[in-house]
């Protein structure tokens, strides 16, 4: 018998029924390092955008479907002042203010760049890309050290819009009753999707400068799979563009303690779920589920340095895509830092200049 009933709960019942199966093989979600913020010094070139599309819903019953809808969208802010941060560049920092601070993606922080007025010459292309440093059970804030993987996007003349991630562990996290409540933040913004949404849907509602049908979903890691998991949900996006993206690891019942077990048998049934509907969960998030259901561009960048197991790893993902009909572009990259993202900003430039998706 469930404890309580609320549309989280009914959400989450209703995407553990949709995406049933075995859960993902466990993955080690690793945060590439960031150089020191350096000043961008290349011209912006803004690319010609592509005719709008509109979005569409997801299939009722569709398997990997997340029903999204069950989970309102919190008011949205107003823009910022904005703030020089480099040369032809400025940032708005923006957060949702959600009255019920129990709804998912209700206070996330938004960054929004764009080029100073003098360099915007029409409507801009633009990509969405969430905070790094999540490791796929918890969420992640936008910190300063992160604009050096937005710098390459603003550098070719693109808008960026960064949001965070429901569910951040704090830098000062000294106990397991702080992990385990961003894991459930996390969980209840169904892996950040909500938090995706809600950024699209402001850059909708207040960026004028955006091009609403030139807007893609980017990342490296963690990232990357907040950005497969919008593009399986969103088909208005123009594409995606990913490195590397890292598959969820598991709860690992097979091997818990049952000390441990017990606690999360108690957390979950607060949840309104069973521990294993919680895992499936979990398991549904996985790139290998969602992967399959994008119906957009889609560049895969397989990073060069990467462990053997990593590349593996990211070779089934790509395998998986091409077999499910997923028009991808997988490619090798020389890593999942800035100069892999230099590699996915041309391929992109490559989809808004041609007439139809390209390899």
């Amino acid at each position: 018998m469930l404890r309580r009933s609320s549309h989280l709960q009914v959400t989450l019942l209703a995407m553990v029924a949709a995406c049933g199966g075995p859960p993902p093989e466990p993955r080690q979600a690793v945060l590439t390092p960031v150089a020191e913020l350096e000043v961008p010094k290349m011209p912006m070139v803004v690319p010609a955008a592509p005719a709008p599309t509109r979005a569409a819903p997801a299939r009722p019953g569709e398997r990997g479907a997340l029903p999204i809808e069950g989970i309102p969208l919190p008011p949205m802010p107003a823009r910022s002042a904005p703030v020089p941060v480099a040369p032809g560049v400025v940032r708005e920092s923006v957060r949702f203010e959600s009255p019920d601070a129990r709804l998912p993606g209700g206070r996330a922080g938004l960054w929004l760049y764009l080029p100073t007025p003098d360099r915007i010459h029409g409507p801009l292309p633009a990509v969405v890309v969430a905070a790094e440093g999540g490791d796929g059970r918890t969420g992640a804030r936008l910190e300063r050290a992160q604009m050096a993987h937005h710098l390459p996007w603003l550098e070719a003349g693109f808008a960026v819009l960064a949001y965070e991630i429901d569910g951040s562990v704090p830098a000062d996290a000294s106990d397991d009753a702080m992990r385990d409540a961003a894991e459930r933040a996390y969980e209840a913004s169904l892996g950040g999707l909500i938090d995706a949404r809600n950024a699209r849907e402001f850059l909708r509602a207040r960026v004028p400068e955006v091009a609403s049908g030139a807007v893609f979903a980017v990342g490296v890691h963690a990232s990357a799979t907040v950005a497969i998991l919008l593009g399986a949900h969103d088909s208005g996006l123009a594409g995606v563009a990913v490195i590397a993206p890292s598959t969820p690891p598991t709860l690992g019942l097979e091997h818990m303690d049952r000390t441990v077990r017990r606690a999360l048998e108690d957390e979950s049934d607060a949840m309104g779920i069973t521990l294993g509907e919680r895992e499936a969960l979990v398991g549904a998030l996985s790139p290998m589920v969602q992967g399959r259901r994008l119906t957009v561009p889609t560049f895969l960048g397989l990073p060069a340095d990467a462990p053997p197991d990593d590349a593996a790893r990211q070779r089934q993902l790509a395998a998986e895509l091409d077999s499910a009909g997923v028009f991808v572009t997988a490619r090798t990259v020389p890593d999942a830092g800035v100069h892999g993202i230099g590699d996915a900003v041309a391929w992109v430039q490559a989809q808004l200049s041609a007439r139809r998706p390209t390899r």
